[in-house]
């Protein structure tokens, strides 16, 4: 595991779980030969415990430093303290850096990026946050404005040929928004001249839709035997008991259940980053034998840590 190199940590990623809202890297990372920001950002989230144990202890502390600068820098908003961490990571890369010369990685530090670390406290100082400078959009533009309009063409004097297809493109862009625009108008004279009024019928077929059901009716043996969850009867008394104190319902083994695949849960940002929320994807399936053409699935259940109340706080989690 010490030895280290490409084959090291393709393996590593390969050998990743499977997680809502993480990649996974099936064929490894050294075969990419051009890095979008978002293949990037996907990376560097795991990128710091996947070569722990993959390489030698300092390259993985000067690895955590570069990672701990690149979060840093993110972030969208700074305080002094947040800014003197930033300082403080990319003083420990400077001072732990050889460790690549050493194990001959790299011949030298003469590169660009790197001394344009130097300036980010600096300019963060003078110019506000960093996440305002991603190179994301324009990649993303690069795509529509480039690679679609190259395709688009016989390769040969492509030019003149992607420029008139994106021509072609903003004049139907600007159609459709005339078209929406004009259909909006309409629907707020309809709507004015009905009263806002709709019948039974109307509001049956604008419902919103019923979700599917992956397993209905199912035992509660089924659900010990291929769920694993073991302790479905005592949990769901206990929840009831302190959630629902009302409900007269007592759980019992000859019950049936619905069970669902997934749920979605809003989870909050870490708060030195942003107020918002994002969408987190919390999965737990059994396992599936072969049948037919489909092939046998293992089980697959997230682990989730559930924040309940204020005195978790004292109970740290090191590693």
């Amino acid at each position: 595991m010490a030895d280290g190199g490409a084959a090291e940590i393709d393996y590593q990623f390969k050998s990743m779980p499977k997680h809502p809202g993480l990649r996974h890297f099936q064929k490894g990372v050294s075969t990419i030969s051009q890095w979008t920001s978002r293949e990037i950002k996907q990376m560097e989230r795991v990128f710091a415990s996947l070569i722990h144990g993959a390489v030698p202890k300092d390259v993985s502390a000067v690895v955590r430093t570069v990672i701990d600068f690149i979060y840093y820098t993110s972030y969208s908003s700074h305080s002094s303290e947040m800014l003197r961490r930033l300082d403080d990571a990319l003083k420990t890369f400077h001072k732990f850096k050889s460790v690549f010369i050493k194990y001959g990685v790299w011949e030298h530090f003469r590169i660009p990026k790197i001394h344009m670390m130097e300036h980010y406290v600096m300019l963060i100082h003078l110019k506000g946050a960093a996440d305002g400078f991603s190179t994301e959009q324009s990649e993303h533009l690069h795509i529509d404005c480039a690679k679609q309009g190259y395709r688009a063409s016989n390769r040969k004097e492509y030019t003149e040929q992607m420029v008139r297809y994106l021509t072609w493109h903003e004049a139907i862009h600007s159609i459709n928004s005339f078209l929406l625009w004009t259909q909006a108008i309409d629907e707020d004279c309809s709507d004015s001249d009905e009263g806002n009024e709709m019948d039974e019928e109307e509001q049956t077929s604008t419902g919103p839709e019923e979700t599917k059901l992956p397993f209905s009716n199912i035992s509660v043996q089924h659900l010990i035997e291929a769920h694993r969850a073991t302790d479905i009867i005592p949990a769901l008394s206990k929840y009831l008991a302190q959630n629902v104190p009302q409900c007269c319902v007592t759980p019992t083994e000859h019950d049936q259940y619905n069970v669902y695949k997934q749920i979605t849960a809003d989870i909050p940002w870490v708060q030195d980053l942003t107020d918002d929320t994002y969408r987190d994807i919390i999965q737990a399936t059994p396992s599936t034998k072969p049948k037919g053409k489909r092939k046998a699935e293992p089980a697959h259940f997230d682990c989730v840590l559930v924040h309940v109340s204020s005195e978790a706080e004292s109970v740290g989690l090191k590693g």
